[in-house]
Parts: structure tokens; C-alpha cells; sequence
């Protein structure tokens, strides 16, 4: 309830991100509108190396993805709840905000038969 007050959006429990047909993650909480999810890290599920080491991996799958991961731990939500939702937060309104997308341009100068191209999240391709 607390992360739907400081968010003013719902996250979405144990959200699967897929590409394509594969499983890349099921991560603890999601707000899949911005790519940002959070991974509640205990010690039963992730205190061994196989953990340590299948963790990172997905990290970087998420990141790759354009997804922005946060772990915490139980001790970080139970000694520090404020510092928590503070930095989710954060993240989600840095996230919300859009950045200028910039359009390059690409020409033809030197009569390689290249088509003009250009390059920006509204230019067509």
C-alpha cells in the first residue's frame, strides 16, 4: 500500500519479463510502464554463490532490456522503510521523466548509395 501512495501507481506482483518466448525474469514487484522493478533479496533464495551468480546474470538480461533493477533486503524494508520507499521513489520519477530524444541524421555525402536515414524515437525510419 505504501509503494502505491509514493508511486500513485499500483506495482504489479511477481511480473514475468519475457523477450521473444523466453523467461528472462519473475521479479518480486514491477511497474512495467517504466521498466523499473524490485527484487526483495532474502538469505534462503539468495545467499549462495549459484544465487549470487544467476543474480547478477539477470541483472544485466534486465538491463539490457532497458529495465532498472533494485534489490533490497528484508533488513533494508524492516530497519529502513522510509530510506526504501524514498529511493524507489526516485528512481520511478527519474524514470517517469522524458528525456529529449535526440534524431541524427544520415546521409549519402560520398555516392555510396546509402538512403537517407534518420534515427529518433519520432522520426521514421
Amino acid at each position: 500500500m505504501e509503494l502505491v501512495l509514493a508511486t500513485k501507481r499500483k506495482p504489479k506482483l511477481h511480473w514475468k519479463i519475457v523477450e521473444g518466448a523466453w523467461l528472462i525474469a519473475e521479479v518480486d514487484f514491477a511497474w512495467p510502464e517504466v521498466r523499473l522493478c524490485v527484487e526483495l533479496d532474502g538469505w534462503t533464495q539468495h545467499g549462495t554463490r549459484a544465487a549470487f551468480v544467476r543474480d547478477r546474470a539477470r541483472d544485466r538480461a534486465l538491463l539490457r532490456l532497458g529495465w532498472m533493477v533494485l534489490r533490497f533486503t528484508w533488513q533494508d524494508v524492516v530497519a529502513d522503510r522510509e530510506s526504501v520507499i524514498a529511493e524507489l521513489v526516485s528512481c520511478y520519477e527519474s524514470r517517469t521523466r522524458s528525456a529529449p530524444v535526440k534524431t541524427l541524421t544520415i546521409d549519402d555525402r560520398f555516392g555510396y548509395g546509402f538512403r537517407v536515414r534518420r534515427i529518433g524515437a519520432n522520426s521514421p525510419q
